[in-house]
């Protein structure tokens, strides 16, 4: 896939609004997930919750959310 259709796939993704924003979640994870799997450090075909995953997820969540 090119990178117009990752663009459009991301803004096509159902996410949770709340008064008329959108919720970065489910798109942070995703990164997080495309960032470990960039780095080597997804070897097998199996996602687990654990630390290096938060901590990226969060890494990304820092970057985007807002106070509210």
């Amino acid at each position: 896939m090119n990178i117009e259709t990752y663009i459009l796939k991301f803004a096509l993704l159902k996410v949770a609004t709340y008064n008329g924003h959108r919720s970065p979640h489910k798109i942070c994870m995703i990164l997080a997930v495309l960032d470990l799997a960039r780095s080597g450090r997804l070897t097998h075909n199996q996602i687990h919750f654990d630390p290096e995953l938060l901590t990226r997820y969060l890494q990304f969540f820092s970057a985007v959310r807002t106070s509210r």
